[in-house]
C-alpha cells in the first residue's frame, strides 16, 4: 500500500549542499536521480538540533522554483511550498514557504555543521610504462591542500603534469610548495621551478596527472578564454571526505587567491559556483562570510563579473585563522594583526528579540543592565556582544536570544527574491523535520494523502502551538489558508477537514484496526485521549483494540508529560507561557522569589576572581579560597588543610564541593541569601576539640569556614575582647609549653588514630593529646 502523493512539503535543487555527518553532500548525490521516486536513505544529516537519520530520498521532477538571496550572499533554490525557518516580528521561530518569504524577513542559518566525513578512495588510472612514480590511493588533507592551491592558481596539462603559481613575494611558499608535490606524489621525484616576471611556477612533469585529476572530479576546464578560472569549484570528493579536508582544500585555496589587507580577509574568483561552495563549507566550519558581485572589468579574456567572498569581520576572521589559516609567514603575520577590521555584520536586527533579551535580565545589577540596553535601543546589539554578556551572567541563558545564539544560529536578511525552474529533490527525516541545505535551516518532504502523513496520523491541529529548544510558538496548516484563498467568503472549513484532535479515541482505533488488518507487521497509530480520562477509560479502549483485531496501538493522554511537543491552543499550560510574551518580545511582570534551586547549574566561568584565608582549627591551620561572580556574589569555596591523600583533607574538599554546588545551583540575586543558610547550618558546629578563646574560639573546621565566609561577605562590627587570661590559664604551664596562643599544639602531627593534630614526640615516643594513641 503506497501512501505517498506526487505533492510532497517542498523540495530543492540538485546542486544544494546538505550538511551531513558524511560532509557536505549536493543533494543529488544522497540518492539516484534515475531510480524510483521514493527511495529508502538512511543518511545522518544535521537538523537545528544535531543529526538525525533520514528515511527517504524524494525526487520531485522539474519543477518552478524561488530562489531566495540574503544580504550576506547566502542562497538556496525550492520548489514554492519548500519552507525554511525564520524569525517573525514577534521573535518567534516559526516555518514559511519559499512564496510567502518577503524582502526583509529574517532566515535562519546553522555554523558548524560539517560532518567528519569519509574515507576516500581515488580511482586509479591505467599505469604504463611512462608512469614516474605511483600515484596516492586515499585522498588525504595534504593531498586537498594542493587541490585547493591548483584550482586557486594552478592548471594541469595533458602532457605536461601539474602546474603552480608562486608569487614572488612568499620565498618560503615556494619551498612549501615544491615539498608538498614530493610529498604526495614521490620524495624522489625532480620537482621543476621556471622563473617569470612576479611569479615562479613550480612543475610536476607527468602524464597520469592530469588523467588522475579527470578520473577523480579534480580537474576544472582548460582554454585559452580563461575558462579554468570561471569555471572553478570544489571537488565532490573534498566535500564528501569532511571538516579536515575541507579546511585543508580551503587553505590552499585562500593562500593563492586570498588576500588580507585593509582590515580584511577577501577571496576573489570569476566563478560563482567556487564562491558559493566556500560560504557554505565556511559556515559549515563555523565562519561566517558575506559575498557580492563586483563590477565587471575587462581582463585578458575579455569582460568578467568578479565575486569578492569577505570574512564578515574580526571574530570571524580569528575563527578562519583557527579552523583554516594561510600557509606563507606573510599572509599568517596579515591575519593576526586585523586591528583595523570592524566587529559588526551580525546585529540582531529583530526589535523583539533585543527587547526580550533586555527584559530577561532583572535581577541583575544596574550597570550591566545599562550595558544590555544601549545597544538594544540603538539596535546595535550583536550576536557577540549576547554571547559574552550569558557567559558572564548565565541568568540570561534560557533567554530566546541566548538559545538561538546558543544553537550557533545565524540570522540573515532576504534580500532578492527570483523565480526559475529546474529538477528538484528532497529528502524526508522523520525525526524533527529538518534539515541543513546550503546553510539554511530547511524542512523536510513528508509523503501524503489526501494531506495526511506517512504513517496514518491526520494533522493534530490546523492551529497548534510546537514546543522547540526555542520555546513555545504557533504553527498554522497552510492547507487550511490555501483552502479560504481559493474559497473567498467562505468561513468554515467542510465536513472532510478532520484533524487528530476532532476525532473520538473510539475512531482512533477504528482507523488503527482498518489498517492493520492489510498489513502483516502492524502499523503504529497513535489514539489520542483528553487529559481527564480515567485508568478504566484507558482499559476499555485497549480491550476496544482486541476485539478489532488490532495488532498494537500507542494511547496519549494529552498533558500526561511535563514536556508536550504539541498543544492546543486554549490549553492552560500553552496559553500561560505565551502570554508571558508580550507585543514586543518582553516577558511580562510576573516577579517569583527564588531562594533556592533552580534546575540546572550554573557553568563556571573561565576567570573568577576571589581571596585566599588562613584560619586556625582543631587540625592545624586552614586555608580557604572564597571565589565570587563578577557582581559580587559568592560563587564558589575551596578549603586546604592537612595532608593531600588524608581523610582530613578529603572531608574538607567534600564539604567545599557541597558549598559551592549549593552556590552554583541557585541564582546570581540569591547566592547571598543562599551563603547566609549556608553558615547558618555550620557555625559553631561543636567537634571533639574546640581552639582559641572568646570570640576567636573555632569549634570545628566547619565552624572555622562559617567564620571565614561571615567575615568576607557579611562584615560587621565586632566587641573585640581583651587578651586577658582566663580561667586560671597562666597558671597551667602545659597551655604555655605545648600549644600556640591559640591553642592549636605546637609541631604536631596527625594523629592516625583520631585524625587531630595532636600526635607530639612526648618521652622518646609519639602519642596523640587528644585520644591517647601511642606509637610506642
Amino acid at each position: 500500500m503506497t501512501l505517498f502523493t506526487q505533492a510532497p512539503t517542498g523540495c530543492v535543487a540538485p546542486d544544494t549542499l546538505v550538511s551531513t555527518s558524511r560532509g557536505l553532500r549536493p543533494i543529488v548525490e544522497l540518492g539516484d536521480p534515475n531510480g524510483q521516486q521514493w527511495q529508502l536513505l538512511t543518511e545522518e544529516v544535521y537538523t537545528d538540533e544535531g543529526l538525525r537519520k533520514t528515511s527517504h530520498f524524494y525526487i520531485n521532477g522539474y519543477q518552478p522554483v524561488k530562489k531566495i538571496t540574503t544580504r550576506h550572499g547566502f542562497n538556496i533554490s525550492a520548489t514554492h511550498n519548500h519552507r525554511l525557518r525564520v524569525i517573525d516580528q514577534a521573535g518567534n521561530y516559526v516555518w514559511r514557504r519559499m512564496d510567502e518569504l518577503q524582502v526583509g524577513d529574517r532566515v535562519v542559518l546553522k555554523k558548524n555543521t560539517l560532518g567528519a566525513g569519509e574515507p576516500v578512495k581515488l580511482k586509479a588510472v591505467a599505469q604504463d610504462n611512462r608512469a614516474l612514480s605511483e600515484p596516492p590511493a586515499t585522498l588525504t588533507p595534504r593531498f586537498a591542500e594542493m587541490l585547493g592551491l591548483y584550482m586557486g592558481d594552478g592548471c594541469a596539462t595533458a602532457r605536461e603534469g601539474i602546474h603552480i603559481a608562486v608569487t614572488k613575494q612568499d620565498p618560503d611558499l615556494l619551498t612549501y610548495v615544491e615539498s608538498l608535490l614530493r610529498e604526495i606524489w614521490d620524495e624522489g621525484r625532480y620537482v621543476a621551478v621556471e622563473d617569470h616576471a612576479g611569479c615562479w611556477t613550480v612543475n610536476l612533469t607527468d602524464y597520469h596527472i592530469p588523467r588522475l585529476f579527470e578520473a577523480n572530479g579534480f580537474a576544472r576546464p582548460s582554454g585559452n578564454e580563461g575558462e579554468g578560472a570561471e569555471e572553478a569549484f570544489i571537488p565532490s570528493a573534498v566535500l564528501r571526505a569532511g571538516r579536515t579536508h575541507v579546511a585543508a582544500f580551503l587553505r590552499g585555496l585562500f593562500e593563492a587567491n586570498g588576500c588580507v589587507n585593509h582590515g580584511t580577509i577577501t577571496l576573489n574568483s570569476t566563478s560563482r559556483r567556487l564562491i558559493d561552495q566556500v560560504q557554505v563549507a565556511l559556515l559549515g566550519l563555523g565562519v561566517v562570510a558575506a559575498v557580492r558581485s563586483l563590477p565587471e572589468q575587462a581582463g585578458s579574456f575579455g569582460s568578467q563579473t568578479k565575486y569578492e567572498l569577505r570574512i564578515l569581520n574580526r571574530q570571524e576572521a580569528a575563527r578562519f585563522a583557527q579552523e583554516v589559516g594561510f600557509i606563507s609567514r606573510r599572509k599568517r603575520q596579515q591575519v593576526s594583526d586585523l586591528d583595523g577590521m570592524s566587529d559588526h555584520g551580525d546585529s540582531i536586527a529583530v526589535p523583539a528579540l533585543s527587547q526580550g533579551f533586555h527584559a530577561d535580565s532583572p535581577g541583575l545589577m544596574n550597570e550591566v543592565r545599562q550595558q544590555i540596553v544601549e545597544p538594544v535601543s540603538s539596535g546595535a546589539l550583536t550576536q557577540q556582544l549576547v554571547r559574552e554578556t550569558v557567559h558572564a551572567h548565565p541568568v540570561l541563558e534560557n533567554s530566546r536570544l541566548a538559545r538561538l545564539v546558543a544553537m550557533d544560529a545565524v540570522l540573515d536578511e532576504v534580500a532578492e527574491i527570483e523565480d526559475g525552474a529546474c529538477l528538484t529533490y528532497d529528502l524526508s527525516v522523520p525525526d524533527n523535520k529538518t534539515y541543513i541545505a546550503n546553510g539554511f535551516v530547511s524542512h523536510n518532504t513528508t509523503g501524503t494523502m489526501v494531506n495526511t502523513s506517512t504513517g496514518i496520523e491526520p494533522y493534530f491541529s490546523w492551529v497548534y502551538y510546537r514546543k522547540s529548544r526555542l520555546g513555545l510558538h504557533e504553527e498554522q496548516v497552510p492547507i487550511v489558508k490555501e483552502w479560504y484563498d481559493s474559497h473567498p467568503g467562505e468561513t468554515d472549513l467542510p465536513d472532510y477537514f478532520v484533524t487528530a484532535m476532532d476525532l473520538s479515541p473510539e475512531e482512533h482505533i477504528k482507523v488503527q484496526a482498518a489498517i492493520q488488518r492489510w498489513v502483516d507487521s502492524s502499523i503504529s497509530k497513535t489514539c489520542n485521549v483528553p487529559n481527564e480520562y480515567t485508568i478504566e477509560q484507558v482499559s476499555d479502549l485497549y480491550k476496544y483494540m482486541y476485539e478489532l483485531g488490532c495488532k498494537g496501538g500507542t494511547i496519549y493522554r494529552d498533558g500526561s508529560r511535563d514536556e508536550q511537543v504539541l498543544m492546543l491552543k486554549g490549553d492552560e499550560r500553552a496559553e500561560k507561557e505565551m502570554a508571558k510574551k508580550s507585543d514586543n518580545g518582553r516577558v511580562a511582570e510576573e516577579k517569583v522569589e527564588q531562594v533556592s534551586t533552580p534546575h540546572h547549574v550554573y557553568p563556571r566561568p573561565a576567570k573568577l576572581s576571589g581571596v585566599t584565608v588562613r584560619r586556625k582549627t582543631p587540625f592545624g591551620n586552614a586555608f580557604i579560597t572564597m571565589n565570587t561572580d563578577d557582581q559580587g556574589n559568592p560563587f564558589e569555596v575551596f578549603i586546604t588543610v592537612g595532608k593531600a591523600g588524608s581523610d582530613l583533607q578529603a572531608d574538607a574538599d567534600g564539604l567545599a564541593r557541597m558549598i559551592s554546588l549549593a552556590l552554583r545551583s541557585t541564582a546570581p540575586q540569591n547566592r547571598r541569601r543562599m551563603l547566609e543558610l549556608i553558615i547558618d547550618q555550620l557555625q559553631n558546629l561543636g567537634g571533639a576539640r574546640a581552639v582559641g578563646l572568646g570570640p576567636q574560639r573555632v569549634s570545628s573546621l566547619p565552624d572555622a569556614v562559617a567564620r571565614a565566609l561571615q567575615e568576607h561577605y557579611f562584615q560587621q562590627s565586632e566587641v573585640k575582647q581583651l587578651n586577658l587570661p582566663m580561667n586560671g590559664e597562666a597558671n597551667e604551664p602545659e597551655a604555655s609549653t605545648l600549644t600556640d596562643h591559640d591553642g592549636s599544639f605546637k609541631g604536631a602531627d596527625m594523629c592516625p588514630e583520631c585524625g587531630t593534630y595532636s600526635l607530639v614526640r612526648a618521652e622518646g615516643c609519639r602519642t596523640c593529646l587528644t585520644c591517647g594513641y601511642s606509637e610506642c
